[in-house]
């Protein structure tokens, strides 16, 4: 039964690092857009980099082994799950001041 944890369980854990590194990029481009002069070519080229990233380092860290990468991209699915559940948003109270708030 031991034998076959390591296939999947650190394939996961890998995938749970990636797309915690993955969402991590998006929150920075999301809150640097307002900054950017290019908006949409930063949007752009943000996704071209985190997703070529993303899958570069699966194919790399999981040898493209079948059972391997669905590992990985089970965790991946759950880094985004708890990325969308944890989100924090920034919302302007009545002073106008920005103020965190979990949601």
């Amino acid at each position: 039964m031991i034998e076959w944890l390591p296939d999947w369980l650190l394939p996961l854990g890998l995938g749970l690092i990636l797309g915690g590194l993955y969402f991590a990029g998006l929150w920075w481009t999301i809150t640097w857009l307002p900054r950017s002069r290019r908006p949409p070519l930063t949007l752009a080229a943000s996704f071209f980099i985190r997703a070529a990233l993303l899958v570069a380092g699966i194919v790399w860290l999981t040898g493209g082994q079948p059972v391997r990468v669905v590992a990985a991209l089970v965790g991946f699915w759950i880094s985004r799950q708890l990325s969308v559940r944890w989100r924090i948003a920034l919302v302007a109270d009545p002073s106008g001041a920005e103020t965190l708030r979990h949601r």
